[in-house]
């Protein structure tokens, strides 16, 4: 009851999957071209997703080749010792996904 398709998502554009695709979204956002260079925290000695994190950061940088995505190994406290409310020092990471989390407010 939880997921919604993507087609049925309001104000987001579709995407198929083509990196020129989402090249042309970037282009279009204004933000392509930009330098950045930041890290994508994996749970340390987790090598399958630090494996996807290097694909990942790999097909971003063949998008814009001023995105420079670097996945690096952190351990659980020290990712969760950066959630910090109003101070924002949190790169991007991944802790899980699971495909039913509910929508906010809406747990019955």
């Amino acid at each position: 009851m939880y997921y919604v398709p993507p087609d049925q998502l309001q104000g987001c554009p579709p995407w198929n999957g083509d990196l020129q695709q989402a090249k042309q979204f970037l282009i279009q956002s204004g933000m392509y071209n930009v330098s950045v260079n930041f890290p994508v925290i994996v749970p340390a000695g987790d090598p399958i997703d630090f494996t996807a994190a290097q694909i990942w950061a790999q097909a971003i940088h063949s998008i814009d080749p001023n995105i420079v995505m670097v996945p690096v190994y952190q351990e659980f406290a020290t990712t969760i010792g950066l959630m910090v409310p109003g101070q924002d020092p949190m790169p991007l990471y991944l802790l899980g996904w699971i495909a039913d989390y509910p929508y906010p407010f809406r747990l019955c």
